[in-house]
């Protein structure tokens, strides 16, 4: 069999069983998601962490100052597209955040921030490979220098030519 007979034949089981996925699917969303705007943990224990410092510091691992300076530096670019319709439903930004900081704080599932924030859980981690790039991208020329990096690496080498005689 040759290569793009292969990759055809693989191409076409994807297809298929991504089709299969759907048929079987009972819900377009399910009962337990449905009620996020009331139930979710955003909408019950975020607010009241907000009033409480250390409780806040001890969730995010971070102050409600820094959060919300980091909320400030980054929040216009978790918006929807410009070209986006707006709907009451929509994961705001300072939302986004909030799960971001609470899967970096504690390394949980993310099948456990998709029940706790009742969202869908590709939407969940969606959400954070985003807010991390963003978050990434807006602090990198700020807290990352190339110069310390390089040395440090540098160090290293020279180490490693020392220890293993290389050179």
């Amino acid at each position: 069999m040759e290569l793009n007979e292969a990759v055809s034949l693989w191409l076409a089981y994807r297809r298929w069983k991504r089709q299969r996925r759907r048929e079987n699917r009972m819900y377009l969303v399910h009962p337990i998601l449905h009620d996020r705007m009331t139930h979710s943990m955003f909408e019950t224990l975020y607010p009241k962490l907000r009033q409480h410092e250390k409780k806040s510091f001890n969730y995010f691992r971070m102050s409600v100052k820094s959060f919300d300076d980091l909320l400030l530096l980054i929040g216009e670019d978790l918006l929807p597209r410009a070209n986006y319709v707006p709907r009451e439903d929509v994961v705001s930004p300072e939302q986004k955040l909030v799960i971001t900081l609470r899967y970096l704080a504690t390394g949980c599932y993310f099948a456990d921030l998709h029940y706790a924030y009742r969202l869908g859980k590709s939407t969940v981690i969606d959400i954070v490979q985003k807010t991390v790039y963003v978050i990434w991208n807006k602090l990198k020329d700020k807290y990352s220098n190339e110069r310390t990096f390089d040395r440090r690496v540098d160090g290293n080498c020279k180490r490693i030519r020392k220890i293993y005689t290389f050179s």
